[in-house]
């Protein structure tokens, strides 16, 4: 008798984040409204379509199941332990997305029965294997913010040097004015200025791509080619 073909499936899952007005950083979850793991808290997404690309089909599920549209999508990696998914092989590509401040309208919507902000302190138990997919993205998320202009995407377009050490501060970053100060240094702005002096998105042409939709950030190697 032949073997039966091996058949795999490929996801599209995303860490969507923001900081909201008290500092704390908050994730956005839905609550699965089919089975497997009908009722339970998870991270948006599904599977990619035949002719979509990774980060199309991790933007589509996101709006479709949530209604939010971030204003930067990364990679973070693949997920493909076997049995990580009872419906079969599944791999799932996850990314990290950031939403700026007043993203609070999420409607859960296609396979998700709700959709919520919730603190990365006090999170629910999570389906699948999102629960060690989370904090890996969160880590790629805080190494990303100090070290690229992906920090500014947490802000409004009109921002102060406090509130972008705010938002390092609730990534984790352990320095997180030096930090600051060195992030606006390299978009090519003033250093050592006031508290109060407020910095403009729309000046820094180099940022440009933050103010579109979706944008994912060219993979970087680690230690040179």
């Amino acid at each position: 008798m032949s073997p039966m073909p091996f058949r795999m499936c490929v996801a599209a899952d995303t860490v969507a984040v923001r900081c909201a007005h008290d500092g704390r950083l908050q994730v956005l979850l839905v609550v699965r409204g089919n089975e497997p793991f009908e009722g339970r808290w998870a991270l948006p997404g599904g599977f990619v379509e035949e002719h979509e690309d990774l980060p199309d089909a991790a933007a589509r599920e996101l709006a479709e199941e949530t209604g939010l549209r971030p204003v930067v999508m990364d990679q973070v990696g693949a997920w493909g332990t076997p049995g990580r998914d009872p419906r079969g092989r599944v791999v799932s590509i996850v990314y990290v997305a950031v939403a700026r401040p007043g993203a609070d309208t999420v409607r859960g919507a296609d396979d998700a029965a709700r959709a919520a902000w919730r603190p990365v302190e006090n999170l629910p138990p999570l389906a699948f294997d999102h629960d060690q997919i989370l904090p890996a993205a969160l880590e790629h998320l805080r190494r990303r913010c100090e070290t690229t202009c992906m920090a500014f995407a947490f802000l409004e377009e009109s921002f102060t040097m406090d509130e972008l050490s705010r938002a390092l501060a609730a990534l984790g970053a352990a320095q997180p004015r030096s930090a600051a100060a060195r992030l606006v240094a390299e978009a090519g702005l003033a250093a050592g200025v006031g508290p109060e002096c407020r910095f403009s998105l729309a000046r820094m042409a180099y940022l440009a791509p933050l103010r579109t939709p979706v944008w994912v950030f060219p993979a970087t190697h680690e230690g040179g080619e």
